[in-house]
């Protein structure tokens, strides 16, 4: 039996081996070509050198690489994380691997635009370009990737509409647009996507109604849509599917929760929150056995909270109308409630009590009242968060806190507590934050939070707090404190040399300290803002030692008994912004520091024995922050070798200011190499004057051909011998074609004020060089493609007044320590990548102009903000802020306050005693405001441009408006739910019914008329009594009146007094029509907008060029035949005659339109044939014929042929139609855009360039003539054959 199990046993071992070996493929190594395709491509990257692939090995076994195990090819590619610092090129060796399944090319810091290339890669399964900084359009060729599953290009900057080419990819089971900036809307059928599984386009602008469609896959079950601009209501479709999870965040849909979303049984997460739904909770979300989250926070919901929601873990109902709840059923499971910001009212929830997982529990803003109950001892075990500020609640603080060893946040400030602080508190080693403000809690300091090692803000102010803030038993501690505020109650006592000595937080000294030399206060290095102990009894003098707090930004010392003199030394804090000195007993000078001069004389009252103050009370301080900058910028802008050239022939005086000032080598063309000499003798005769040395004339035509030569092989860089001229105090190198990342070497010019290299190609990072140039105070570098984040300390920058890094990449999050600079005028960071929450709450900067504009950040408006006393222009548009708007900003007395296109909801009440006559422009247009008109804009008398349009404001318009109506200019309202009259003051934003405005043809300016989407009739053209009389308009540029119904016919010389369609006039030379002059060069300027049908889509123009010109008469009820006069407005750009009733032919003249670009003739009576000449209109790139009564052949111009069959419908007697309609070419609706706006660039550049050739010409001659009288002519004129030089000046 043995030897028989034996024998079996080898058997099966022999078979099992033998299959095995016949199952194996056979094993086949990396092939060359596919091997010299990966080395090709790594290779094209800075970092391939670095990277680990060897040539001599199999390339099947490199890291990242997998192949096929039979044929050798490449099948899987996955360099995720590896920085490949550079952009795909078309051409790119990657795509000859056309095996490959699985791409991988997430955060490898690529850019560029994704090559149409890729497309060639038709077997992929999975491409991954998640997080990198890819941008323009995704190309039309990866449609043909029909087999891809996996397809995640979210986290770049990609742009433009909802690729149609991703109809093909109807494989997909994972989809991700997510975090770039796409428009436009979804395509109304998504339900061809079976397979997807996976959908986020979060964090763009798609915009529309809400895609009903997508829901129809049987698959999904996971849709994120959160961050965009998707309106209206939405109702799930008849079907279920997998969903668990669902983001609908920060949108503007609106109505009410629809019923059917308990259709999908599987939902575990839900988040509504940030948008305008309305109505109560459904009860039908009872339904969702597996919910777990839901979020309906910053909505208009209202009503009872239903009992059922307690079975969550999660539930946030912040920010709506609800008053009451239902106890729940059942014992309810939540661990994270916030139930901030309702109406909630009665006393404090005893089933909240029952939590025994609680983390955060927030019911703050409401009505509760009552005592807050000792059984919340039951749900502290695993609190985290305890906010219950702002309600009524009253009775003392219960002492439960023994078991809340988790807890991080106590706030239950502005209620009506009394009694002692609870002691517990004490157990809370995470402690945080401990805010009791306002209330009546009657109690000794605190000693012992001092020793909790987290504590960061203690909050005790206005409270009925009393006796000493020192115990000499009791150990100070406070070792992480950052914010201390124990104002407003009734300590006494002294305040020992040693008291703040724990408080490490706050300094930043690493240095051993002789802690017996410091009196009173104050420990050397310490990191304090904020110091103020106004309104106590402090005797004696003000310690010297308080200059050693280097940052601080505002010493508040009023209201004391101080005596003494003000040390000398506290001039020398350069962050001081803010002093009080008042009502003491001070005497002796106030110090000469720049920070006093400039503090107003009430600073000082009371205080008989101060002298110095003739020069702070006889006149305001305030110094006029802009009055030099502008001069200086204006100086930078202007090329500055005009005044150069001048100032050469008065001497070495004003020589020396040229010195300190440098512009790009004269003229920058590295080709030729005059400029280049004439640049060495200039610094040769520098040399000779300044430092007594003297160069040989070899010497400097050695010295100019050299650099000549480096400007050559730079090809548009800084060269680096800019930095070898220590002496320089400016830096202008603003509006060329500089590229390149800055030279090392600018780091050496530690003499610099100003550098200005603003409007150039410059990339790379922020260098770390501009921190060593400590003595800068205006840095431009806007409109270049700088990228990276902002260093975490500029506060060396100490004397910088201007910065200006808008229009580059810069990301990561908000400065803070930018705005920690006391001399801090001028901050643009606006069209940029920056993203989280803003932060002022260390500011000491007295700001006057901040642009923040168009870029990502996020979070409330901080309240910090009300220390920027002297903010005049404010401009926060087009970010994702949200929240209430705090008074502080009219209150401030800014002129100008940008908030558009945000997500803000409501705004914080105004005081009666705001300011009214200083706000010039308020924009709140694009955000979530709700509610009635606000009432307190009446108050800005001078208001001239108010746009509270596309927000969700309702009731009447009020008459106050005329309060201002004087002054203004521009006034939107449209795009909200007003109803009523319409104040005949001005006009509205609302549905107009009345004739046509004949009268405006005679306002000689009118540029812009849109009457689109109203209810205007009766006919455009009015006869006269002169029969030729034209119907004016000799200005306009853009007018639509479609969705009208206007009627009458157009005569033949309607449009010939229309010239501003005629011709361009000169001083159109700026590329946007814009009605305010341009006073500040990044702050976003009040261009003309409007919004028309171009190419049958709808799209919203924020500025409008100069040399655009459209007509939209469409969807009206206009006949008769088409005006020949038509063919006299040479610039026209748009016709749209659609939806009316014109007869007749197409006039053959249209053909002498040349810049025509769309033409839609659609669903009119036109009849013969379409006029061959158009066939030749070489920008006509979209058309539309349809339903009409046409014939004969359709022409064969190129422009004709791309068009899309449906252009040509419903003429059944039109011929050649048979190449058009055999292919779908549709053409993008927005193909033309992307041209006009690379064009509108241009010009300004053009002329700039033309401009900056006149200076040199100047400089030059002036040089020569100068060189030629004190240094070798005959040598000069022998070397470079000049025997006669022509200064020629031209006048501009």
């Amino acid at each position: 039996m043995m030897t028989r199990s034996h024998c079996y046993c080898f058997i099966t071992i022999f078979f099992t081996l033998l299959l095995h070996t016949l199952a194996s493929p056979p094993h086949h190594f990396c092939k060359p070509d596919q091997r010299d395709a990966l080395l090709e491509f790594i290779a094209e990257f800075p970092t391939g050198e670095s990277y680990t692939w060897n040539k001599s090995s199999d390339c099947c076994f490199w890291e990242g690489v997998t192949c096929n195990h039979r044929s050798g090819q490449v099948i899987s590619l996955d360099l995720s994380y590896t920085f490949l610092n550079s952009s795909l090129k078309t051409n790119n060796s990657l795509f000859r691997l056309r095996s490959l399944r699985h791409l991988n090319l997430m955060d490898c810091n690529l850019g560029g635009e994704i090559p149409s290339s890729l497309g060639n890669l038709s077997r992929l399964l999975e491409l991954d370009l998640w997080d990198n900084h890819l941008v323009g359009e995704v190309p039309v060729s990866v449609g043909n990737l029909n087999e891809l599953r996996v397809l995640s290009l979210g986290g770049n900057k990609l742009s433009g509409n909802f690729p149609i080419i991703f109809a093909n990819l109807t494989k997909l089971s994972f989809f991700g647009l997510n975090f770039n900036n796409f428009t436009s809307t979804l395509p109304v059928n998504m339900s061809e996507f079976i397979n997807l599984e996976y959908f986020n386009i979060n964090e763009n602008s798609f915009f529309g109604p809400f895609p009903k469609s997508l829901f129809l896959n049987p698959l999904l079950e996971s849709v994120d849509l959160g961050r965009n601009q998707f309106t209206g209501p939405f109702e799930f479709p008849n079907t279920s599917s997998l969903l668990q999870f669902l983001n609908l965040a920060n949108n503007r849909f609106d109505g009410p929760i629809p019923e059917s979303i308990s259709k999908f049984l599987h939902l575990s997460q839900i988040y509504l929150n940030h948008n305008n739904f309305s109505g109560s909770i459904p009860r039908s979300i009872s339904k969702l056995a597996n919910l777990t989250d839901l979020h309906l926070s910053n909505n208009m919901l209202k009503g009872r909270v239903p009992g059922f929601l307690w079975r969550l873990i999660a539930v946030t109902l912040s920010h709506n109308y609800f008053s009451s709840f239902a106890n729940p059923s059942k014992d309810p499971l939540i661990q994270m409630l916030d139930l901030s910001s309702n109406s909630f009212q009665g006393p404090f929830p005893h089933w909240i009590c029952k939590l025994k997982k609680l983390s955060l529990l927030d019911l703050s803003n409401n009505l509760f009242n009552g005592s807050i109950p000792l059984s919340l001892r039951n749900s502290t075990v695993s609190l985290i968060d305890l906010i219950l500020r702002n309600n009524s609640f009253s009775g003392i603080i219960p002492d439960i806190f023994a078991d809340a060893t988790e807890l991080q946040s106590f706030d239950v400030s502005r209620n009506h507590l009394e009694g002692s602080f609870p002691k517990s508190l004490i157990i809370c080693k995470a402690l945080q934050i401990v805010n009791v403000e306002n209330n009546k809690i009657k109690d000794e300091f605190p000693f012992w939070l001092g020793s909790l090692p987290s504590l960061n803000v203690l909050i005790l102010r206005s409270n009925e707090f009393y006796g000493p803030l020192y115990h000499p038993h009791m150990s100070i501690g406070f070792q992480s404190l950052k914010v201390i505020d124990v104002s407003h109650n009734e300590f006494t006592g002294t305040l020992p040399s040693h008291y703040f000595s724990n408080w490490r937080e706050m300094t930043t000294s690493s240095e051993e300290i002789d802690q017996y030399y410091l009196p009173a206060l104050v420990i050397q290095h310490l990191e304090l803002r904020l110091l103020n102990l106004s309104n106590n009894k402090s005797r004696n003098d003000i310690p010297r030692c308080m200059s050693n707090l280097k940052n601080l930004e505002t010493l508040d010392l009023s209201s004391n008994k101080l005596s003494g003199q003000i040390p000398q030394d506290l001039g020398n804090l350069s962050f001081l912004s803010y002093m009080n000195f008042s009502h003491n007993f001070l005497e002796g000078p106030v110090p000469r520091g720049t920070q006093f001069q400039r503090q107003t004389c009430s600073s000082f009252l009371d205080n008989p024995g101060l002298f110095g103050l003739e020069g702070i009370c006889q006149e305001s301080h305030v110094p006029n922050p802009t009055s030099h900058q502008s001069e200086e910028l204006s100086e930078a802008e202007e090329q500055v070798f005009s005044w150069i050239a001048a100032a050469i022939a008065y001497g070495p005086e004003i020589a020396v200011k040229f010195r300190k000032v440098i512009c790009l080598p004269p003229t920058g063309i590295s080709l030729n190499i005059l400029p280049w000499i004439l640049w060495a003798i200039w610094t040769s005769r520098n040399t000779l004057l300044f430092e007594g040395r003297y160069l040989s004339p070899e010497e400097t035509a050695s010295k100019g051909l050299k650099l000549s030569q480096e400007w050559s092989q730079s090809q548009g860089k800084i060269p680096s011998p800019l930095g070898h001229d220590s002496r320089l105090e400016t830096l202008g190198l603003i509006i060329n074609h500089l590229v390149g990342e800055v030279p090392a070497s600018i780091g050496h010019l530690t003499e610099l004020r100003i550098v200005s290299l603003g409007k150039n190609s410059l990339s790379g990072r922020f260098s770390s060089l501009f921190a060593n140039l400590t003595k800068l105070t205006h840095i431009f570098l806007h409109s270049n493609n700088f990228t990276s984040t902002l260093p975490s300390d500029m506060s060396g920058l100490h004397r910088l007044e201007w910065f200006d890094i808008s229009e580059n990449s810069f990301s990561g999050p908000f400065p803070k320590s930018l705005f920690t600079i006391s001399s801090l005028l001028i901050v643009y960071l606006g069209r940029n990548q920056f993203t989280g929450p803003i932060d002022f709450e260390n500011t000491s900067s007295p700001l006057v102009k901040l642009d923040l504009s168009q870029n990502s950040f996020s979070g409330p408006i901080p309240r910090f903000i009300s220390n920027l006393t002297k903010l005049d222009h404010l401009n926060f548009g087009k970010n994702k802020l949200e929240g209430e708007v705090p008074a502080c900003l009219w209150n401030r007395r800014p002129s100008t306050v940008v908030l558009s296109h945000n997500y803000f909801s409501s705004f914080e009440n105004v005081s009666q005693e705001t300011e009214t006559d200083h706000m010039d422009r308020l924009d709140l247009n694009s955000n979530s405001f709700r509610g009635p008109f606000p009432h307190w804009l009446c108050k800005f008398s001078r208001l001239e441009y108010l746009d509270l349009s596309n927000n969700l404001f309702s009731g009447s318009i009020p008459p106050c408006l005329k309060n201002f109506t004087a002054t203004l200019i521009e006034l939107t309202l449209g795009n909200n739910n007003f109803s009523g009259s319409l104040p005949d003051i001005f006009a509205g934003a609302t549905r107009f019914k009345d004739k046509f405005p004949h009268w405006l043809g005679s306002l000689p300016s009118l540029h812009v008329l849109s009457l689109r989407f109203n209810k205007f009739f009766g006919p455009l053209y009015r006869r006269h009594h002169h029969r030729h009389m034209s119907s004016g308009f000799k200005s306009l540029r853009v007018v639509d009146i479609s969705h009208n119904n206007f009627t009458g016919t157009l005569p033949p010389r309607y449009f010939s007094s229309w010239h501003g369609m005629t011709k361009m006039r000169e001083k159109d030379d700026v590329p946007y029509m814009e009605p305010t002059s341009i006073i500040y060069p990044s702050f976003p300027h009040n261009y003309e907008s409007v919004e028309m049908v171009i190419k049958g889509v709808e799209m919203s123009f924020e500025r409008i060029r100069q040399d655009f010109r459209a007509i939209d008469f469409s969807e009206n009820r206009i006949h008769g035949k088409i005006s020949e006069s038509l063919c006299s407005l040479k610039e026209l750009h748009i016709l749209n005659l659609s939806g009316n009733a014109f007869t007749g032919v197409i006039p053959r003249s249209l053909a002498k339109l040349t810049k025509l670009e769309t033409l839609d003739l659609s669903c009119n009576k036109l009849s013969g044939e379409i006029p061959q000449d158009l066939g030749k209109l070489s920008f006509l790139s979209y058309m539309n014929f349809s339903h009409n009564d046409l014939q004969g052949s359709v022409p064969r111009g190129t422009q004709f042929q791309s068009q899309n069959c449906s252009s040509f419908m419903d003429n059944p007697e039109l011929l050649g139609l048979e190449d058009i309609c055999r292919k779908p070419n549709v053409l993008g609706p927005t193909s033309h855009q992307p041209e006009e706006v690379s064009e509108s660039e241009e010009p300004m550049f053009n002329w700039v360039a033309a401009a900056i050739a006149y200076g040199p010409g100047v400089l030059c001659g002036l040089v020569i003539g100068h060189i030629f009288t004190s240094h070798n002519h005959e040598w000069f004129a022998e070397k470079f054959g000049l025997r006669k030089l022509r200064v020629t000046r031209r006048d501009h």
